[in-house]
């Protein structure tokens, strides 16, 4: 759903069946992770420092909440439902940007109940969806023909996009203040779609092919960029002038403004 005058997209994760039926409580699961973590990262600052300041960026940027900084009513509704706790692991990768992040794992399977329910994870209860509108090549043939190019790049795409309030149960986190492995846990709720879920890139895709449609007939030129001349969050196009590149960019940062979504930063040739 994009509401233009809250300036806010909001999504539904797509569920292939009943949750209480795939999935059960994997609190003592995220406890086990977290506090490997805290051990681990213990010899390690850098990336201790790193996650750190991932976690933080959740909750400044109201990508996640405390849950008890939740209204009464909204923490009995969450509490209500089966809850999936998110396990994250920090991943390492050769960056000069991010050398380590905390990574989710919505793949990481609940206990099964005598019943038989839950043994599932939030991946197996999410549906893929297909994205087919994506093209590298395409995209890199439209930077080069033109005699100006310019690139753009999404700030935190994904987590820009908020988590519908009625599925807050299937995204909880367990976190310590600075990863002290002696301090409380500390229980959040990831309020925006998050990497690590299989449902959020066709998630996203759909949203900013819905943001083309509706500009469509009043910036064809916005929103061709938006549909051939952009790889899921970054964007590359050419024009034949300097001027030309600053009113797209201009168009296209109001744009993203007016749902919530904004470009880390421009770069024009020349």
């Amino acid at each position: 759903h994009i509401d233009y005058e809250a300036k806010k997209i909001t999504a539904k994760i797509p569920l292939r069946g009943d949750e209480n039926k795939y999935l059960s409580n994997n609190r003592s699961t995220a406890v086990s992770v977290l506090n490997g973590e805290c051990k681990k990262l213990e010899n390690d600052p850098e990336a201790r420092a790193i996650v750190i300041k991932a976690f933080n960026k959740f909750l400044i940027n109201n990508f996640a909440v405390k849950f008890d900084d939740l209204d009464k009513d909204v923490q009995e509704m969450i509490n209500s439902k089966v809850s999936y706790y998110l396990p994250w692991r920090t991943v390492y990768k050769d960056s000069v940007t991010s050398p380590a992040r905390p990574v989710m794992d919505a793949s990481s399977n609940t206990p099964v109940m005598p019943d038989g329910t839950g043994g599932r994870s939030l991946n197996d209860l999410s549906m893929k969806g297909k994205v087919s509108s994506l093209s590298l090549i395409n995209m890199l043939l439209r930077f080069v023909v033109g005699k100006v190019g310019f690139t753009g790049d999404l700030k935190a795409f994904y987590p820009s996009i908020a988590l519908h309030q009625s599925q807050w149960n299937l995204q909880r986190l367990l976190w310590r203040e600075d990863l002290n492995i002696d301090n409380p846990i500390i229980e959040l709720i990831m309020i925006s779609l998050i990497y690590g879920v299989r449902s959020v890139p066709a998630l996203t895709e759909t949203a900013i092919l819905s943001i083309a449609e509706h500009i469509t007939d009043v910036f064809p030129r916005l929103a061709e960029m938006l549909i051939l001349s952009r790889f899921v969050d970054d964007i590359g196009d050419s024009v034949d002038n300097t001027e030309a590149a600053k009113d797209l960019i201009a168009k296209a940062d109001e744009l993203f403004t007016s749902v919530g979504l904004k470009c880390k930063g421009w770069s024009v040739s020349g």
